[in-house]
């Protein structure tokens, strides 16, 4: 009898997920079909949101929504330095080991702590601040989920590196959806109005960390050696400067519009900017999560990385201009929809933003090219010139309420498209020019379309602007398809969509084989077969 092979050690479990070299093999099927499994997810957590607001716009009031925003400003801003790129670093990095996997999760959880406590002591001047004495609780009730959300950080980047995409996803739809569900709860049965927001972020908190730990067997040990950790510490400077500057100009209107129109107009332009960005992570979300580790493994490999981000940045761009065709188009029956009566403000804010989304897919990118190349110094460079242009649209629109601030950021976002590229593609495989013959002609027919819709939507009901609304989607991927079938740089995503397609259908061939030839009394499959079925 053959005795059992033995159990690996937790060293072994921790060495096999922190070595990657094998993902470069076949890397181009792996991030094609990690991109689809994050697409699909991000599909259906998009649906959980939609349902999660639909219930929720109609138990709490605007007010809700704008305190809860303020508190999430405050505690997005800790959130930088909790992480400090950390987790950008265990993803990238070429050789990782354990010593600086250990120490980097060791700073994650100690910075996770002092961020609650910083909260916590900064609470009176939140306060005095922003002139409501209940931001205060709600900040510190959110903070509670920043040392929690630190227990996993390691173990969620650790899996990215390893492109482990089903199970990654599967676990932030488990987390999402159960404190969205008891975030109805709380609202519904309790009536605890705008904690109900604060139960939320606290339950997908600590659902995620217990998924995250039970799905990967990498476990933290103690540091013996802190060179590498230090190295890491040298990038992650760069890296949490960008960061910082990224959330000043996405959080700085908020900041703005709740300092001087207070909550409720907060409010609305929190409501229209939430269901903005729901399509917007629908697109640079899950290709993100699958680009920045497939071009961090090609970094030493300039024609294909090239390959591979221009065949992203081609798709991108195309799921981002429908999306804005579609959204800026059939602003005003999407959220009648999903809003509901009393939400008119919600809705020139949603259509002002959506201007910024024909730019803005794009240019987050960038921040594929700047982290997997290494380019964190040149990348938080852009974050200045880009948080500047923003932070001063901002400052002119504000005088005109939540619309205006809007409007003047998508305004400054169109603007700063051009020089964001050229800044990014210098001095690497990607010019500049590559990139604007990928994305010109999908932004052309964005405009055309979107125009289109804008026009024929806003004299029609809720029933016949869907409607319109679906039917303009339709026309959009129609003129992709004519794009991708005669524009010379779109024949590589026409191509790799075929490949995609056939691959899916050679999956089912061997279940196929096997019941015609059970029928015939045949043996199963031959082995040439089974390996061409592999290979597929």
């Amino acid at each position: 009898m053959t005795p059992p092979a033995a159990k690996p050690t937790q060293n072994e479990k921790n060495q096999a997920l922190l070595d990657v070299d094998h993902l470069k093999v076949g890397i181009g099927k792996r991030t094609t079909r990690g991109a689809t499994i994050v697409m699909g997810a991000q599909l259906v957590r998009i649906g959980v949101q939609l349902t999660t607001t639909f219930f929720l716009a109609r138990l709490l009031v605007p007010a809700d929504f704008g305190l809860v925003a303020l508190g999430i400003t405050v505690l997005g801003l800790l959130n930088l330095f909790t992480d400090l790129g950390l987790t950008s670093i265990t993803v990238q990095i070429k050789k990782l080991d354990q010593n600086t996997a250990s120490a980097l999760f060791f700073i994650n959880v100690a910075l996770g702590t002092l961020a609650l406590l910083a909260v916590i002591a900064a609470s009176p001047a939140l306060a005095w601040i922003f002139r409501d004495e209940n931001v205060a609780p709600v900040a510190i009730g959110l903070a509670t989920s920043t040392p929690i959300s630190a227990l996993g950080a390691q173990h969620q980047a650790i899996l990215m590196r390893n492109m482990r995409w089903g199970q990654t996803q599967g676990l932030g739809l488990t987390s999402m959806t159960t404190g969205s569900v008891a975030a109805v709860i709380a609202a519904w049965l309790f009536d605890l109005g705008y904690w109900a927001l604060v139960i939320q972020a606290i339950v997908s908190a600590a659902t995620q960390v217990a998924g995250v730990w039970l799905i990967c067997p990498w476990r933290p040990s103690f540091v013996r050696s802190w060179t590498g950790v230090r190295e890491a510490i040298g990038t992650s400077v760069n890296l949490s400067g960008s960061m910082v500057l990224g959330y000043l100009h996405r959080q700085f209107d908020n900041m703005l519009i709740g300092w001087r129109w207070g909550a409720a107009e907060l409010g609305y332009y929190a409501r229209g900017y939430s269901l903005l960005m729901m399509p917007l992570n629908l697109v640079t979300g899950p290709l993100s999560s699958a680009m920045i580790p497939a071009l961090s493994r090609l970094q030493d490999e300039p024609v294909r990385w090239r390959q591979a981000y221009l065949d992203a940045l081609i798709l991108v761009t195309a799921l981002g201009g429908g999306l804005a065709a579609v959204l800026f188009g059939g602003a005003s029956p999407i959220i009648e929809l999903v809003l509901g009566p009393g939400w008119q403000k919600s809705e020139d804010v949603f259509s002002s933003l959506s201007l910024a989304l024909l730019a803005a897919t794009p240019m987050n990118t960038v921040s594929w090219i700047y982290i997997s190349l290494g380019r964190s110094r040149r990348m938080l460079l852009w974050g200045v010139i880009g948080t500047s242009t923003y932070v001063a649209a901002f400052l002119i629109g504000l005088p005109f309420g939540a619309v205006g601030v809007a409007l003047a950021y998508g305004i400054a976002q169109i603007s700063a498209f051009l020089p964001c590229m050229w800044m990014a593609t210098r001095h690497t495989s990607t010019s500049f020019a590559d990139v604007l013959k990928a994305i010109l002609p999908v932004m052309t027919i964005t405009v055309i379309v979107g125009l289109s819709l804008r026009y024929i939507a806003d004299g029609l009901g809720l029933v016949p602007g869907l409607l319109a609304t679906a039917l303009a989607g339709v026309a959009y991927i129609g003129l992709f398809a004519l794009l991708c079938l005669n524009w010379p740089q779109h024949r590589r995503v026409r191509a790799r969509a075929i490949g995609i397609l056939q691959g899916v259908l050679s999956h089912r061939r061997p279940a196929r084989i096997e019941a015609e030839r059970a029928a015939r009394g045949q043996p199963g499959a031959r082995e040439d077969d089974i390996k061409r079925t592999a290979d597929a």
